[in-house]
């Protein structure tokens, strides 16, 4: 299972000051950009697509998350990480 660390604070129910320390130990330091960011780049790609003339668009995962989050968990798994 993946937990990137993202805009969880709504979804964990905790103490507002506690909700880092609860969701980090799942993230294995993987992080998603910040929704509005995602957003964007989902919009221009849009944007790009119409001027184009494109039917389609595709969308890379890896706009999702600050880096690449397959690479950050092999760099995790390589470590020694017990889980």
């Amino acid at each position: 299972m993946i937990c990137p660390l993202a805009e969880q604070e709504a979804e964990i129910w905790v103490e507002p000051d506690k909700w880092l320390d609860t969701i980090h130990p799942f993230t294995l330091g993987i992080e998603t950009a910040a929704r509005q960011s995602i957003c964007d780049k989902q919009f221009w790609a849009f944007i790009d697509a119409y001027a184009q003339g494109q039917n389609k668009v595709r969308l890379d995962y890896k706009d999702a998350f600050l880096a690449d989050p397959v690479e950050e968990l092999r760099d995790v798994l390589k470590g020694p990480l017990y889980v």
